[in-house]
């Protein structure tokens, strides 16, 4: 008796608490995030909602290369929260002009993995940006 109602409550109980730790506030996200480094330069993006996705805009950078013409592009367009992470968008490469299928997670509460695809998925590739205080 005293195992099948351990069993009941574990079946109840363990879908939940997977939710629980795949889930994660999208608002989360907002604020200014710094890219990797990348030919010696790097950005700061700005994420915040537009309309029903959320975007990001390049809004600073450093670095020996940073181009300051690129200040105010948007980067990071149409990312949904899934539950999980953030998918259903796209990522501008600045520098050569090329769009890429895109999502996020957060690896913890200051560090996002960006990742950017091409081929439907096929061929990927991505870095870690750091929330800035």
């Amino acid at each position: 008796m005293i195992r099948s109602r351990l069993i009941l409550i574990l079946c109840l109980a363990l879908p939940s608490m997977a939710f629980s730790q795949t889930a994660g506030p999208p608002n989360a996200l907002d604020g200014v995030w710094q890219t990797g480094t990348r030919n010696g330069s790097w950005g700061y993006v700005r994420f915040a909602p537009c309309e029903a996705a959320y975007c990001g805009i390049l809004v600073d950078g450093g670095g020996r290369n940073v181009n300051p013409q690129y200040f105010g592009t948007v980067l990071v367009t149409g990312m949904q929260w899934t539950g999980s992470e953030f998918s259903g968008g796209s990522l501008l490469d600045v520098e050569t002009g090329r769009v890429y299928l895109s999502r996020m997670r957060f690896r913890d509460a200051n560090r996002l993995q960006i990742s950017g695809c091409v081929l439907g998925g096929l061929v990927c590739g991505g870095q870690t940006w750091t929330r800035l205080p």
